[in-house]
């Protein structure tokens, strides 16, 4: 799908959002006040949205935004995941001494495999995974993934006591160059002091109909291939 026929897409759905979320919201600007409401519903109306298309089972995928793979792990061993790569800029000890600006794959392997990071994942016991995991550099060229995988989040201060979050998440086909799911979702996060409950959120999400229960990636690359 080529990234015109996503806006497209995209348009379309916008205009089916249902009015109930920018009627509390505008409810609530009303009665409270409080800054980026006005804001929040503008981009609920007209930037937030989803396009999530059927399953793709894959074996593994590249990880954009990581920069360390310091969640790799926990993805890898809560799915069925054998791989997952990325590019990796930033240092940390617990993956071991990895090279920066280098291509990695962490990969599950036997448990007498002679390469397995114990640092990683203790499966030399009594560990219930019968797996342990390999990490090793590899070329660009050498990279197993079709697809990527982007998770992004900003946040602006609105006010003293308001918070502006932007959640983005996207999936590619990394030979297509075609984004092929996302998900974009703001949110509103009242501090203290705030003119209604602080810690409670008011998202674009709210909206049911808006927004699948699909979770990225899991949801999209199923692993198992």
């Amino acid at each position: 799908m080529s990234n015109h026929m996503l806006r497209n897409t995209v348009q379309k759905g916008r205009r089916g959002f249902s009015n109930l979320l920018l009627l509390s919201l505008s409810l609530l600007l009303s009665a409270c006040g409080t800054p980026g409401l006005e804001e929040l519903e503008r981009l609920c109306k007209e930037e937030a949205g989803e396009l999530i298309g059927e399953p793709i089972e894959v074996e593994g995928f590249f990880h954009a935004s990581e920069d360390d793979c310091g969640g790799c792990m926990t993805m890898m061993t809560a799915s069925a995941y054998q791989y997952i790569e990325w590019y990796n800029t930033k240092i940390n000890r617990s993956m071991g001494d990895l090279d920066l600006n280098q291509h990695y794959r962490m990969y599950k392997a036997e448990k007498d495999n002679a390469l397995c990071n114990w640092r990683i994942i203790n499966s030399k016991d009594d560990s219930d995974y019968n797996f342990c995991i390999v990490t090793e550099a590899v070329n660009v060229a050498d990279l197993l993934s079709k697809y990527s995988y982007s998770l992004f989040f900003n946040r602006k201060k609105l006010s003293k006591n308001v918070l502006l979050s932007n959640a983005y998440e996207e999936i590619k086909d990394m030979r297509a160059g075609e984004i092929v799911a996302y998900r974009n979702n703001y949110s509103l996060y009242p501090q203290k002091n705030s003119a209604f409950d602080p810690g409670k959120s008011i998202s674009c999400s709210t909206d049911s109909n808006r927004f699948s229960k699909v979770s990225m990636p899991r949801g999209v690359l199923q692993g198992g291939k």
